[in-house]
Parts: C-alpha cells; sequence; structure tokens
C-alpha cells in the first residue's frame, strides 16, 4: 500500500496535469479565435480562465501543505535548544525557561534518584510551552508548520539542571516524535564502582568505572542510600550525606522517568525520540 507522501504527490500530479490540459486546449481556441477574428471563441477562452485560476489555487494550496506537513523541524529544535543553553549559562533558572501556564508534565516524574514524585507547577521540574520572553526569541518562529502548535519544553532542576525539547514530525505519512535535550533517563541497570572512604564525618566514593555518570543532588544507593553534595571537577570523587558502604554497585536508588515531556492523552509516559505511538501535542 502507498504511504500518504506517495498518495499527497499523485494528487498534486494529477492537479498539475487536469490544469496542463485545460491551458493547452485555451491556447489552442485562443490562437484560432486571433486568427479567425472570432470574438464569440476569444470570450469563451476568457470565461474559462476562471477555471484555470481555480486549480492553480487547489494546486498551490496542495503543495504547500505537503511542504509543511514535510518540512522537518530539527533545525527549529537545534535553535531552541542554542537559546536554552545560552540563558543557562547566563544564570536564568531552566524552570523559569517554561511558562507559568505550563502543560506536559509527566505524572509522577521521577528524576536524579529520590522516587519521590515531583509536584507538578513545582520549583523543580514543569513541562510545556517555552517561555519565549525569558528566552528572547519569536514564538511565531518555533510553532509546529502545520498545526501552529508551539514546541514543548519540559525541565528539571534535580541533580544538575537538565532540560528536553520536543516536536512532532510528519516522515512519509507517519506522525514521529522529535526530542532533544540533555536529559537522558538512568535506569538501575546504569552502575559504577569505586573506592568508598569515611574520615572525619566526611563520605565519599573515587570512581573506578561510571566516571560522570552521577551528578550534583542524585541519591544513590550502596549498602544504604546517600544524596551527593558535590562532584569534584574531574567527576572523580563524589562527596556524599552518608556513607554508603564499603564495597559493591553504586547506581541510583530509583530509576529515572524515561522523558521529561508527558505524551499527549498519556500524562504518565514520557515522549521518547522516534516514537511513533506517544506524541507531545
Amino acid at each position: 500500500m502507498r504511504d500518504a507522501f506517495h498518495e499527497d504527490l499523485d494528487s498534486i500530479n494529477q492537479t498539475l496535469v487536469e490544469m496542463s490540459t485545460l491551458v493547452a486546449g485555451a491556447m489552442g481556441r485562443a490562437t484560432q479565435a486571433l486568427l479567425t477574428a472570432n470574438l464569440e471563441l476569444a470570450e469563451e477562452v476568457i470565461a474559462d480562465d476562471d477555471r484555470v485560476d481555480a486549480i492553480q489555487h487547489e494546486l498551490d494550496n496542495k503543495t504547500l501543505d505537503v511542504m509543511a506537513r514535510q518540512q522537518p523541524v530539527a533545525s527549529d529544535l537545534r535553535n531552541l535548544v542554542s537559546q536554552i543553553n545560552i540563558k543557562q549559562t547566563s544564570g536564568v533558572s531552566m524552570v523559569d525557561m517554561v511558562s507559568s501556564g505550563a502543560t506536559n508534565q509527566v505524572t509522577s516524574v521521577n528524576i536524579a534518584g529520590t522516587g519521590v514524585a515531583i509536584a507538578k507547577y513545582g520549583i523543580d521540574y514543569t513541562a510545556g510551552i517555552p517561555n519565549y520572553v525569558i528566552l528572547g526569541i519569536s514564538p511565531d518562529n518555533f510553532k509546529d508548520a502545520t498545526t501552529k502548535t508551539d514546541y514543548i519544553m519540559g525541565s528539571s532542576l534535580n541533580g544538575t539542571s537538565k532540560f528536553q525539547v520536543a516536536a512532532t514530525m510528519e516522515n512519509d505519512g507517519t506522525k514521529t516524535a522529535l526530542v532533544m535535550g540533555t536529559y537522558n533517563a538512568r535506569g538501575l541497570s546504569n552502575s559504577a564502582s569505586g573506592t568508598y572512604a569515611s574520615v572525619g564525618g566526611k563520605h565519599t566514593v573515587t570512581h573506578a568505572t561510571g566516571k560522570g555518570l552521577f551528578m550534583k543532588g542524585d541519591t544513590i544507593l550502596g549498602v544504604t542510600n546517600a544524596k551527593i553534595e558535590s562532584v569534584s571537577a574531574d567527576l572523580q570523587t563524589l562527596t556524599l550525606d552518608a556513607n554508603v558502604g564499603s564495597s559493591g554497585t553504586l547506581r541510583l536508588a530509583n530509576a529515572e522517568s524515561a522523558g521529561l515531556i508527558a505524551a499527549k492523552g498519556a500524562t504518565a509516559t514520557g515522549v521518547s525520540n522516534t516514537s511513533t505511538t506517544y506524541m507531545p501535542y
């Protein structure tokens, strides 16, 4: 079965053939009217021109519609990601970059291994339409080309501030989610190991493997749970608020939610890149 994209192209081609046939016929009759000074035939050609104009208008609309639905949104999201990174570097809070009338929050979202659902509209997590005023960009430049819907952003301050932006794009007639950003969900299979030490009430872990996996604010599990208070500049040493034990595997205490942006009609599910089931809008 042909996909919707090729069916659209076939429809455009058929409309173009119809218009070309009418134009060719009109040119022949116009030439005849000129050579024979046939005023009545000339008036018929002029009257039929309205039909040609109507078909051309239909053809233009079809072509623009297909172009809009097939237009890649990746460049838009990359530009949005760049602006978010710039604002974060200048000290703007990540959650402030989402509008106050936020939507698309993931129900019972879990971030940084805490195992505690973060409240929607809270200071630590939110998702919805980007705050274009704070980002300093025009909202008209960051909308779905077909539906004129705003792209969606999700952000969290837990751990190190992370974010995602998402859009729905169409590929050969199939709607597909496109997700970009700095948030990548970490599961319980993501683990590290290292040397544990507790000296003078200061608890540290020096990585042997898995350097860079954990961030400040993460809750990790060794023998007991502990929260990471700081990470060294070289990412090698973690300072904890409790001793997690002397040996063994180090991992998040709880797996993170798959995404920061809830799917339309399925708020417990985070939108994932290339999904054809869960869309941000």
